[in-house]
């Protein structure tokens, strides 16, 4: 559900709509920036404040437990699906927030994810058809989480993190494609 500033005063709306608990996030924010998650009615209206803070679309939705994961797509007319990366954060942190994300030991992060094989071929293809409607070229890197068989996106990067540790550059070199070669890949789409 998309929110919208009168939400803040009454939130009734969206809580007729939606189970507990709920993830509220800013639509354009990247970095878990001004997301919250509510587990109680009374938390939603500061939620909203928040996330109203970082963007002019905020979007509500139910929050899905289980296991996160990612997977990247190189390429334009051609797409590779990479290998997935499973992001585990450290039992204090309730998601993979900011400071998850950014302070060093806080999250564990496996490539490739010990996951089944229908799993991962049905991420990957996900993920390559997160890419192709959104009309993206050269990379991107979509969310997802998985919960029993199912798997559940939560959205796409269009300009995930390009660090020799960020999570896309993680599953380019299990993929075969060293930092620099991933680097020169990605300029070699970006002229075409």
């Amino acid at each position: 559900e998309m929110a919208s500033r009168e939400d803040i005063a009454d939130p009734a709306r969206l809580l007729a709509a939606l189970d507990l608990p709920l993830v509220v996030k800013p639509v354009r924010q990247g970095s878990s920036i001004g997301m919250s998650i509510i587990r109680e009615p009374k938390q939603l209206p500061k939620a909203l404040e928040l996330a109203f803070e970082h963007d002019s679309e905020v979007m509500v939705e139910e929050y899905v437990a289980g296991r996160e994961i990612t997977v990247g797509v190189i390429g334009n007319d051609e797409l590779a699906a990479l290998p997935l990366v499973e992001v585990i954060p450290d039992d204090k942190y309730e998601f993979f927030d900011y400071e998850a994300k950014y302070i060093p030991g806080a999250t564990k992060e496996v490539c490739p994810a010990e996951v089944s094989d229908d799993i991962r071929i049905k991420a990957q293809e996900y993920g390559v058809t997160a890419h192709r409607p959104l009309q993206l070229r050269g990379y991107s890197r979509t969310d997802m989480i998985v919960s029993g068989s199912n798997i559940y996106v939560l959205e796409t990067n269009t300009i995930p993190g390009m660090t020799p540790t960020s999570l896309l550059p993680q599953a380019a070199r299990e993929f075969g494609l060293s930092f620099s070669a991933l680097l020169d890949r990605l300029i070699e789409l970006a002229l075409e």
